[in-house]
């Protein structure tokens, strides 16, 4: 299983928490592509949260941000690397 190379959890956290949210923002964008490899797309799920998937499908990273989206499980963002789904609840 590949681990998230380019996605450093140091600028996740700082997304998160709200910390330097600018720059974190463009240095988590250029990563996550990064990951998900030339090719990648987004395609919005059915119940419309962004996502964002490496070609063939395999590593994505969603955005569960309303409630039909999230379930209750409070907004989050899904990263997804094969069977792997971790999800990264954001701060309100």
């Amino acid at each position: 299983m590949t681990k998230l190379p380019s996605i450093d959890s140091d600028v996740l956290a700082r997304v998160c928490a709200g910390a330097g949210r600018g720059a974190a923002l463009g240095e988590l964008a250029d990563r996550v592509w990064q990951w998900l490899g030339p090719g990648a797309q987004s395609r919005p799920t059915p119940k419309g949260a962004p996502q964002f998937m490496s070609p063939g499908g395999d590593r994505k990273i969603r955005f569960d941000l309303t409630p039909e989206q999230h379930k209750g499980a409070g907004p989050h963002i899904n990263v997804e690397n094969g069977s792997s789904n971790v999800h990264v609840p954001l701060s309100q």
